[in-house]
């Protein structure tokens, strides 16, 4: 029975992971301006966006679920033909319509999916709430592909995923606080006020930020990126020690992967993780996140046994 991972264009995914055949990418909708395009950039072709200011503060760039004719299209073309077991999992359903779009579509499309089938066998569609966004349902992905890596049947997979979904922990920590609060005003968020933005800016204070079980929140500031970047790593490690639901880290970058090197704090993960016998998943942001959280970004997506051992900053 050939099995695939539905994931959206909103979630970090290393390159080789996204181009393999357990996973499909349903593209969301990026707007330019008056312009409409699917999201289907890879991660030169997003470093090259940061380059030449695609994706600036000063653009009017946004991004927008995939509608249920795109969904549709989807299925006919990508998966039906190809899969007898799919399972969709979407970005928070806080955040975002798609997890409800999914389930509307496979309420009242199921009925036509024999027609696009070239197997007598079923076709079984299962659609899962990540809780989380971006790196965390890139993580949730990748502990998927590690539970049917091992062999796990379709109900482990179901359930450790849910169980995943449960357990997730997902940081960020944006470069720039202005840029934050000015994409946050256009989306009718005000959250991050005019002053705090710019008093921000002025101190060099860096905002951390928590997504997971379908919040997304500010917990705190800190000052200096690098030292926000160094109070997420630490939790992970602390994490690692206490024990992980899933051997796994994911890390997104708003740039390119080389620049990670100059956090020191991230080389002694990749190391500390190699003798605990976890993985570390690293990509370059898709464009809904760099857009939501700004260039330079670090984020990182953990599963720690202890659901409530969580960051704390204050």
């Amino acid at each position: 029975m050939s099995s695939v991972i539905i994931v959206d264009s909103a979630c970090d995914l290393p390159e080789r992971v996204i181009n393999s055949n357990a996973v499909r990418v349903l593209p969301l909708n990026l707007l330019l301006g008056d312009k409409q395009i699917p999201d289907i950039h890879t991660a030169e072709e997003r470093l090259q966006m940061l380059r030449d200011g695609t994706l600036d503060i000063k653009n009017e760039v946004n991004t927008a679920p995939a509608s249920r004719e795109q969904i549709i299209d989807f299925l006919v073309t990508q998966i039906l033909p190809n899969y007898d077991f799919a399972i969709v999992q979407t970005i928070s359903r806080a955040r975002s319509p798609q997890y409800e779009m999914w389930q509307e579509v496979n309420t009242t499309f199921a009925a036509q999916y024999r027609r696009y089938r070239t197997s007598d066998r079923n076709f079984t569609l299962r659609i899962m709430n990540s809780g989380s966004v971006f790196t965390g349902q890139g993580l949730m992905a990748l502990n998927t592909l590690h539970l049917a890596q091992q062999g796990a049947s379709r109900r482990a997979l179901l359930e450790g995923s849910k169980k995943a979904a449960d357990h997730l922990q997902t940081y960020a920590a944006p470069m720039d606080v202005h840029y934050l609060r000015e994409r946050a005003r256009r989306k009718g968020d005000r959250s991050i006020g005019f002053l705090s933005a710019h008093l921000g800016k002025a101190l060099n204070i860096c905002p951390i930020v928590y997504g997971g079980q379908d919040v997304t929140e500010s917990i705190g500031t800190v000052k200096g990126h690098e030292n926000a970047v160094n109070r997420i790593v630490s939790h992970a490690m602390e994490a690692i020690e206490k024990g992980l639901y899933t051997p796994l880290i994911s890390i997104g970058y708003g740039g390119a992967l080389d620049e990670l090197e100059r956090f020191s704090a991230v080389r002694d993960l990749k190391g500390m993780a190699g003798d605990y016998g976890v993985k570390v998943a690293t990509s370059v942001h898709t464009v809904t996140p760099i857009i939501n959280l700004g260039p330079g970004t670090f984020s990182l997506a953990i599963a720690p046994a202890d659901q409530n051992f969580k960051l704390r900053v204050g």
